[in-house]
């Protein structure tokens, strides 16, 4: 890398790795798969999340069709009270870290 940190690095959720990103690239913006997030989703969410299911047609359309913050938030919430999510923790999580 020509003595350079790279601009960004894309990992998993692994923590372990996070803190070392951090550590040795401590200017680098450290961002989260998506890929490996929503592999999570069917052992997570198994009564929602399943082929063609309205929560997964709302969860695609709030990850790859939000333009704005303000309209991801919008549909976020509406996403988690429709589906009486509000107290799963591993979804609070993963809110807690969106800007990731």
């Amino acid at each position: 890398m020509y003595g350079k940190a790279p601009v960004s690095i894309l990992t998993d959720q692994d923590l372990a790795i996070g803190a070392a990103v951090k550590k040795v690239f401590p200017d680098s913006r450290h961002h989260l798969c998506l890929w490996h997030i929503k592999k999570k989703f069917p052992e997570k969410l198994s009564h929602l999340y399943h082929k063609k299911s309205a929560f997964k047609c709302g969860l695609n359309k709030c990850i790859y069709e939000s333009y704005t913050v303000e309209e991801f938030e919008k549909v976020w919430n509406e996403l988690i009270i429709e589906n009486g999510l509000e107290q799963n923790e591993w979804l609070q999580g993963l809110y807690e870290i969106r800007n990731s």
